[in-house]
C-alpha cells in the first residue's frame, strides 16, 4: 500500500504491527507537516477469545475473555494497595479491570508473586 502526498510517497508494509505510523513530510514551501496514518489491521490478528493465565504458585489456566475480566476485578478488589497510578484514575474496579485487560498483560502482586495473561488461539 502506498500513500502519496505532494510528490512524495510513504511506503506502508502489507501488515504493520502498530495501529498508526507517525512521521513528518516536507511541503513544497519547505515547511514540515506532521502526519499520522491510521492502519486497518487484519481483524483476525485481534481476535482474543481465550487467555492463558500464569500465576505464582499455580498451574497455568485457560480462561475466556469474560472470565479473565472477572479474575482481574477480583484481584484488584483484593489488592487495592498494588493498583498502579495510571489505573487508579478510573473510579470503579470494573473500569480499572477493563483498562488493565485492554492495555497490560501483567499485574504485580508483590515480591515473588505475579499474575500474567496472554491472548491465545485454541485449535479445535
Amino acid at each position: 500500500m502506498y500513500l502519496v502526498m505532494a510528490r512524495r510517497s510513504l511506503r506502508l508494509g502489507q501488515r504493520a504491527a502498530s495501529k498508526a505510523i507517525c512521521g513528518s513530510m516536507e511541503g513544497t514551501l519547505g515547511l514540515t507537516y506532521p502526519i499520522a496514518i491510521a492502519l486497518m489491521p487484519d481483524p483476525i490478528l485481534y481476535q482474543e477469545d481465550y487467555y492463558v493465565v500464569l500465576e505464582s504458585d499455580r498451574p497455568e489456566e485457560f480462561l475466556t475473555a469474560a472470565a479473565m475480566l472477572a479474575k482481574l476485578e477480583a484481584v484488584l478488589a483484593a489488592n487495592p494497595d498494588r493498583i498502579p497510578a495510571d489505573v487508579q484514575r478510573f473510579p470503579t474496579i470494573a473500569q480499572q479491570a477493563q483498562y488493565l485487560f485492554n492495555t497490560a498483560c501483567e499485574f504485580d502482586l508483590g515480591p515473588g508473586k505475579y499474575l500474567q495473561w496472554y491472548a491465545v488461539r485454541l485449535e479445535k
